[in-house]
Parts: structure tokens; C-alpha cells; sequence
């Protein structure tokens, strides 16, 4: 019997502690590449969605700066200083469409509707500023030249998903008026 229990062959209990603890160092470094991995995946996402709802709500005050023009009435009472806060244009039908923030939201409206709020709640608008060239006018009896009317838009758009902000993005564009009154 004793030869029988010497020629058992088997792992010891230092051996197999040894192979646990390198099983587990092991472990640990692939589910800290993978959880880097997931974490950056993640926000490649958000990232993704701020990108989008930056390039819709572009295109919408686009198409509506673009089909109209901008309402130098609302502007001259104001007294013409850029950046303004408050983009007002008139459409073909002479309707006013009105686009500004209130630190969280982009809005539109449409004459004396209530305000539209064009982004999702993940989003938040952080600035929002218009440049309005020429500042005057050119349409008016007394303007000497004609220019094109254009709007530089400057904005910076958040992710906010529970208060944290890791997404952040900011642009700046020149949208032109397509509308000749002269």
C-alpha cells in the first residue's frame, strides 16, 4: 500500500495557490482592458449623440435662415449689438420665427406659438450666441450697399447624462440668407 500512495501523481496545495493567483492576476488585467474598453465605447456613443443633435438642430435654423431673412426690425430697437441671444427672422410669408436658448434648451417659435424645445433632456445647450452681418439693414431705402444677409452661429453643446459632462462640443457657422429684396 505504501508504494501505492508514492506513485499517485496530483498537484499540491503550494502549486495549485500558485495557478489560482496567477489565474486572478491574469483576470484582473483583461477585465481592466475590457472595462476601459467599455467605458470608452460608451462615451464614443454620447459623443455620437451630441454630434447629431448638434447637426439637427443646425439644419433646422439652417433651412429656415436659408428660406428667409432676418428681421432687422426686431434687431433695430435693440440697437444692432452682436452677439445677440435671440435669432428672429421673417419667412416668404412674412411669419417671425424666433431661436434662442435658455441655458439647458435650444428653442424655436413660430410667431406667438409656444416655444418648441428642439433638443432631447440628455442634451444641454451651454452657449448660444449669434453674429448678425451686415447689422443693418440692406434692404432699407437708405442702405447704400447690398450685402447678404448672414448669421454666424456659435454654439457649445453638452452631454448631461446625470451630471456628468464628458461630452462637450462647440461650433462655429456661417449661414447666409438666400432672400434678395432690393
Amino acid at each position: 500500500m505504501e508504494n501505492w500512495n508514492k506513485q499517485k501523481k496530483g498537484f499540491t496545495l503550494l502549486e495549485m495557490l500558485i495557478a489560482t493567483s496567477l489565474f486572478a492576476i491574469i483576470m484582473s488585467i483583461f477585465l481592466g482592458v475590457y472595462l476601459s474598453t467599455l467605458q470608452a465605447n460608451n462615451k464614443m456613443i454620447r459623443m455620437q449623440k451630441v454630434q447629431n443633435e448638434m447637426r439637427y438642430i443646425l439644419e433646422i435654423m439652417s433651412r429656415e435662415i436659408r428660406l428667409g431673412t432676418i428681421n432687422y426690425d426686431y434687431y433695430e430697437s435693440m440697437g444692432n449689438n452682436n452677439p445677440v441671444e435671440m435669432l428672429s427672422l421673417k419667412d416668404m410669408s412674412d411669419n417671425i420665427i424666433y431661436f434662442t436658448s435658455d441655458n439647458k434648451n435650444f428653442q424655436m417659435k413660430h410667431n406667438a406659438d409656444d416655444w418648441i424645445i428642439l433638443n432631447t433632456d440628455d442634451i444641454r445647450i451651454d452657449n448660444l450666441g449669434f453674429y448678425i452681418l451686415p447689422t443693418n439693414n440692406p434692404f432699407s431705402q437708405s442702405a447704400s450697399i447690398l450685402e447678404q444677409p448672414a448669421v454666424t452661429v456659435f454654439l457649445e453643446i453638452s452631454y448631461n447624462e446625470d451630471g456628468s459632462m464628458d461630452g462637450n462640443i462647440k461650433i462655429q457657422t456661417t449661414i447666409s440668407s438666400r432672400q434678395y429684396i432690393k
